[in-house]
């Protein structure tokens, strides 16, 4: 008697189908096609696994070497350390120490860089000898008039830092843009 059931390899599902029509080409529960066309199987032996993880470390090493290099020589250390070790007890405080920092924040933004949450670590008071505004030709002033406060964010990862407009000069370049869109 022949076996009138096939198990989708993509989704794990059991598909069993009548003798009259036959097997399914697509399963119905993921719509994958059920040919054996698209598995690929590989075996490797020890020594195989062995050579390809050395060919891979290799491979990352000279990776590394050709990035950029930003670092200075403390932080190429922890974060020497923190590759070696598996997780080494200074690296779980830091963990959890940025987890801490970052649940009393009340806004946090992504990394543009290897997207982890960014910490709000200060302001910056930005005084009108520091700043030029943009006038355009059609108007009297520019939309953001100095002195204002930025907050500054620092990735706890890559270490990426970003400037971001404080909560009430942006309130104030809000209803500057919707002041000039009136009197236009």
């Amino acid at each position: 008697m022949e076996e009138n059931s096939t198990v989708c390899p993509w989704c794990d599902t059991e598909i069993v189908w009548d003798e009259e029509i036959g097997k399914e080409e697509q399963c119905p529960h993921c719509l994958n096609e059920l040919g054996n066309y698209r598995t690929v199987n590989v075996e490797l032996d020890q020594e195989e696994e062995e050579e390809s993880v050395e060919v891979t470390k290799t491979k990352n090493i000279n990776e590394d070497e050709h990035k950029e290099d930003r670092s200075t020589p403390i932080l190429d250390s922890f974060i020497s350390q923190m590759e070696t070790e598996p997780k080494s007890e200074d690296l779980l405080l830091y963990e959890q120490g940025v987890y801490h920092y970052r649940r009393k924040q009340e806004e946090s933004f992504e990394c543009s860089n290897c997207h982890d949450f960014m910490l709000l670590v200060g302001d910056h008071d930005v005084k009108k000898d520091e700043f030029i505004p943009y006038i355009p030709v059609s108007q009297v002033q520019g939309v953001l008039q100095a002195p204002f406060k930025t907050n500054l964010y620092i990735c706890p990862s890559c270490f990426e830092m970003k400037s971001v407009l404080s909560e009430k000069d942006r309130i104030s370049m809000m209803n500057a843009l919707k002041n000039q869109q009136s009197n236009s």
